[in-house]
């Protein structure tokens, strides 16, 4: 509709009126100022925005929306005149206040950037926050407030950015007892209040301590095999962590190695990776810082010790002059022994002892129990005991009062086998390679059985060789193929189901019939001329020579044993007061392992010598000598670093 405004001019008085109280000559929709009066708003809605908000003039605008003016103020915004020129947008005047104009709080958002997840420190963490929009934030220990970032300081040691929306504090927490704590930041806005998940914190100013590590320091008779470790008290970062991460040095020579670091972090394992010029003065250090989580440092201090030509296990005092049985654990390489001696209670009875070796060169303890009574007691107990050595542990043999008995050791005691026949006194002894026993027996003909594990019976499998067999002469070894063959007057081998006797190479005189298998199966054997040693093995239905000769003085006791391998075969002998012990490799050459270390303070020869390789070709010895001191024979058990 179109809008016309009127004009008319009043007497002065009439003005007044109008200024004053509505005279009854002005008609209703006129405003005057001063002798102008207007016509306004003819009845179409109002479509300004502007109002004074107050009151109109009449109780009833012909001109407005259509709603009473009943109140003194207007919802929509001021009026830009106080004439009303510009229209209002028409909204009922029936509210006191202006509804249009509503203040909404924008959305509180925080987020905790650093730290992000658990830490471990011993000094300072720093602690970064967003927060948005910018208002102050709140940093708490569990309950406690450190600091608020973002106030009227800012915040101790806070660095706002980006427009006050970042928020950082570096936290010095060496005032702090070492302990667990949470860290968490909150932010409140009108009635919004947002906090992070809590960072755990855990304040660490103890360095790692070295609880254990082997070889220990000082330890100047150390086994080669042995492993280089060193235990911590608390795990040490990865971060800090390489593969030379300790440095192994023999005298004043580098030894290149390498360590591994356990997936706990616990332990590091150091491992030579070429040979070791024996004897050897070792010492170990760090190359490198190594530190835990919070940085604090290992402090490893004086670590040295000694490999030695021969390694030394405690002496076994009153033991018998009877020779005693060796073997090697194939788990670890490591010596057993066993002896037969008199009961200390009860002169009537003989025990059988077995003692295994553990690590730097000590004797397990506690040693293996004597086996029950039942099978040890007797005056005629024999002598000779008898040993092998599975993965599971050992297995004995030996006779008393004319009965032949075998045990294995199982987890905690020992589980005897069924006896042998009751004519059966052990002469010879041996375990296939899945550890069960073959035995020998007989006085005018040679019996071998196996144990057969399904039936638990001993099978005698291969017939009787119609030869004596006696325990000073007899051996019993495992071929190649896994079939049996004993020393006797000949070395029986049994093939295809029948015993094959090949006869002795001449010169056996000093060395007996000591024999072993090399690795392709060949026998071999010790012959001497008087002056010098020399090895034959039995190759093409042949005994023909292997390797030089090896001179010596006097020759006594000898045995042999084949090394795994390229190891080729090992030799001991006693000359007069030493032991000779010497290794022909597999080219042809020696390479002597002695003297043997003799027992301190004794008189005479070695006697009883026994030799045995392990898996790695390290030679194990047993020997007995006599020392006044102790009234009798100590029994000693060494092996080779190399």
């Amino acid at each position: 509709m179109k809008r016309s405004l009127l004009f008319v001019a009043l007497p002065a008085a009439s003005l007044l009126a109008c200024n004053a109280t509505r005279p009854a000559q002005v008609p209703d929709g006129f405003v005057c100022d001063g002798p102008t009066c207007v016509l306004f708003d003819a009845g179409a809605p109002d479509i300004s925005t502007n109002d004074t908000g107050t009151s109109d003039i009449s109780t009833a605008d012909a001109g407005d929306a259509g709603a009473s003016d009943v109140s003194t103020s207007d919802t929509g915004a001021p009026d830009i005149s106080p004439d009303g020129a510009v229209p209002d947008a028409g909204v009922d005047d029936a509210t006191p206040a202006d509804a249009a104009v509503e203040k909404v709080a924008p959305t509180l958002t925080l987020a905790l950037l650093a730290p992000s997840g658990p830490v471990v420190t011993n000094g300072v963490v720093h602690v970064s926050v967003v927060v948005s929009p910018p208002v102050p934030v709140t940093l708490s220990k569990g309950s406690s407030t450190l600091v608020v970032l973002g106030g009227d300081d800012g915040g101790a040691g806070s660095t706002p950015t980006d427009g006050g929306t970042t928020l950082t504090w570096d936290w010095d927490t060496s005032s702090l007892a070492e302990g667990l704590y949470s860290l968490t930041a909150t932010a409140s806005l009108e009635s919004q209040v947002v906090a992070s998940q809590p960072i755990a914190i855990t304040v660490d100013r103890t360095a790692p301590t070295v609880i254990d590590r082997t070889p220990a320091n000082g330890n100047t008779n150390v086994p080669i095999a042995d492993p280089i470790t060193i235990r911590l008290s608390e795990p040490v970062a990865p971060s800090t962590f390489s593969p030379t991460a300790v440095s192994l040095v023999n005298v004043q020579t580098i030894v290149p190695a390498t360590s591994q670091l356990s997936a706990d972090g616990l332990k590091i394992t150091v491992t030579p990776t070429s040979p070791i010029s024996l004897p050897a003065s070792m010492s170990a250090s760090l190359s490198a810082p190594l530190a835990d989580k919070a940085g604090n440092k290992v402090v490893l201090g004086t670590w040295s010790w000694a490999l030695p030509a021969w390694v030394q296990y405690p002496m076994l005092v009153a033991w018998p002059t009877y020779a005693p049985a060796l073997a090697v654990d194939p788990s670890t390489n490591r010596p057993i022994v066993a002896g037969v001696f008199s009961n200390a209670s009860d002169t009537t009875r003989h025990d059988l002892v077995v003692r295994a070796a553990g690590p730097a060169a000590t004797w397990v303890q506690p040693p293996y129990p004597v086996p029950p009574s039942g099978f040890t007691t007797g005056s005629s107990l024999s002598l000779q005991p008898f040993l092998g050595m599975t993965s599971t542990g050992p297995v004995v043999g030996w006779v008393a009062d004319t009965m032949s008995y075998v045990a294995a050791w199982a987890n905690t005691s020992w589980s005897p086998f069924t006896p042998p026949p009751a004519s059966a006194q052990l002469t010879a002894f041996t375990l296939d390679k899945a550890g069960a026993p073959y035995i020998t027996w007989g006085a005018t003909e040679t019996y071998v059985a196996h144990w057969n594990a399904s039936t638990t019976t001993w099978s005698p499998l291969f017939g009787i060789a119609p030869v004596s067999a006696t325990s000073s002469t007899s051996q019993l070894r495992i071929d190649a193929a896994g079939q049996p063959a004993f020393a006797a007057e000949a070395l029986y081998r049994y093939v295809a189901g029948s015993w094959l006797p090949i006869t002795w190479p001449a010169g056996l005189s000093d060395t007996g019939t000591q024999f072993c298998f090399d690795v392709d199966g060949r026998p071999i054997v010790g012959t001497t001329t008087g002056t010098e040693l020399q090895l034959v093995r039995y190759d093409s239905n042949t005994w023909q020579p292997w390797g030089p000769t090896l001179p010596y003085g006097h020759l006594n006791r000898f045995q042999i044993a084949c090394a795994p391998a390229s190891a080729g075969a090992v030799v001991a002998f006693t000359d007069q007061s030493s032991i000779i012990v010497a290794r022909l490799t597999q080219a042809g050459s020696w390479e002597t392992l002695g003297p043997a270390p003799a027992v301190p303070n004794s008189l005479g020869e070695p006697i009883n010598l026994r030799l045995v390789v392990g898996a790695d070709g390290r030679p194990s010895l047993a020997f007995q000598q006599y020392v006044p001191a102790q009234s009798g024979h100590i029994l000693s058990v060494v092996t080779s670093n190399r």
